[in-house]
């Protein structure tokens, strides 16, 4: 599998690919390793930029035949778990369980940019 890097954009993520590999249908730059490398969070404007480092890490690997598994820490508590994956077009569906989770992305040269609006209570995004 070949080692890409990840970077979660709070509501935009970003991961760093190389080397594509084929799976069934396709060929398709999601597969293989994922690391993260930063989180880009922007609330009502405001960008915090958090680092991956030993409090915060998370490796993701999307196998060719759909499933995937990650780790990691976030605020030092490990977390781990797998699930199924495909892709449509420029959206990434991630399922863990019963709940999927749908994420846009771009491939901008070595980087895939992952993107995700969460809504508040107050339906601000």
């Amino acid at each position: 599998m070949t080692k890409k890097y990840l970077s979660i954009i709070s509501l935009i993520i970003l991961i760093g690919c190389s080397n594509p590999t084929i799976n069934n249908q396709e060929n398709h730059e999601l597969i293989g390793v994922l690391k993260l490398t930063e989180i880009n969070l922007t609330v009502n404007g405001d960008v915090r930029i958090i680092e991956a480092d030993e409090s915060t890490s998370l490796t993701m690997i999307l196998n060719e035949d759909g499933i995937y598994t990650y780790s990691g820490q976030r605020d030092n508590q490990p977390m781990h778990g797998k699930g199924t994956w495909f892709s449509k077009e420029n959206k990434l569906t991630l399922i863990e369980g019963y709940k999927p989770d749908e994420l846009d992305f771009t491939v901008r040269g070595e980087d895939i940019i992952l993107s995700e609006t969460f809504v508040n209570d107050e339906g601000m995004t």
